[in-house]
């Protein structure tokens, strides 16, 4: 079931005019028991994720 999900992935990737993937790390997933909460998302990143900018958007 593991490969349907990453073909799945794969193809949805290459066939996207757009595609983000990150490998999550240790403090992305809680597993280092910081205070981070949710996966961080680089700026160049974001921007090309999101293009309305959130009036707390410092970025």
């Amino acid at each position: 079931m593991t490969s349907a999900i990453l073909n799945k992935a794969i193809e949805s990737a290459v066939s996207s005019e757009y595609a983000f993937c990150k490998f999550l790390s240790a403090n992305d997933t809680g597993a280092t028991g910081g205070h981070q909460s949710g996966i961080l998302v680089s700026v160049s990143a974001k921007n090309m994720m999101f293009t309305e900018k959130l009036p707390a958007d410092r970025f």
